[in-house]
């Protein structure tokens, strides 16, 4: 009989012979602004992560997005299955006005 091997990495068991799962290398983002185009601030909110933050114009939002990704994968990406430096996609979402 043969002893499987294992090994803890991430809070995960890896058995010997056995793939781990690759970590994410993106992690994508949603712009919006809001719809009510006098108090015209935007939101962003990542889809792997739980990271939502606002601001008054774009250029604070890319910032704050910045922060609040790196303050959220702080303690340990890997975990979360991202990789330790990801890249951040930014999708700006946007409706078109009646014509």
């Amino acid at each position: 009989m043969t002893a499987k091997r294992s090994r803890k990495t991430s809070g995960r068991v890896a058995r010997a012979g056995m793939a781990q799962p690759e970590l994410r290398s993106t992690i994508h983002a949603v712009v919006r602004q809001s719809p009510d185009r006098r108090s015209k601030h935007y939101t962003a909110e990542c889809l792997e992560v739980a990271v939502v933050t606002q601001a008054r114009s774009l250029q604070e939002l890319m910032s704050n997005l910045q922060e609040a990704i790196r303050l959220h994968l702080d303690d340990d990406a890997s975990a979360l299955g991202i990789a330790p430096s990801p890249r951040v996609s930014v999708i700006y979402e946007m409706t078109l006005p009646p014509s």
